[in-house]
């Protein structure tokens, strides 16, 4: 039982994680500026990125507990039944840490999600790849 238990938290959290990646990827922005050829089968390439910049979602409002429509706190506590506050109790910090986390993830996950739509600050960053051609494909090596 404890097993399944935690198999449908592990399968909750890549979920969670899946939805948290298309997301953020679906706001990704890519230019490809500049193409250094160093052979056939090497290159160079620099790409300017444009993509959400994370420091700008208000977080701290969102964990704020004196904020009694916080969603997210109301969330995690009604996940939390009287067995987990009990085991909590019992449990050192960190054991205790952990399960909140466990809980708490999906669910700041999603609130994040929502912000993300709210979001209109991005950062713009250039990279530096390494390619190579393998099969007839380009593919990245490495980043510099």
């Amino acid at each position: 039982n404890e097993f399944l238990k935690e198999e449908t938290e592990y399968k909750e959290l890549k979920k969670t994680s899946l939805s948290f990646m298309d997301k953020y990827l679906s706001k990704l922005e890519y230019k490809i500026n500049e193409i250094n050829y160093i052979s056939d089968k090497k290159a160079n390439v620099i790409v300017e990125l444009k993509d959400i910049n994370f420091e700008s979602l208000d977080v701290e409002r969102l964990l704020d507990e004196k904020n009694v429509d916080n969603k997210l706190i109301e969330k995690l506590f009604s996940k939390l039944d009287e067995k987990d506050i009990e085991e909590m109790n019992q449990l050192d910090e960190k054991e205790a840490e952990e399960i909140v986390v466990k809980k708490f993830l999906p669910y700041l996950t999603e609130v994040i999600l929502e912000e993300m739509d709210k979001v209109k600050i991005y950062r713009t960053d250039k990279v530096e790849f390494n390619l190579n051609k393998v099969n007839g494909k380009w593919e990245i090596v490495s980043e510099n």
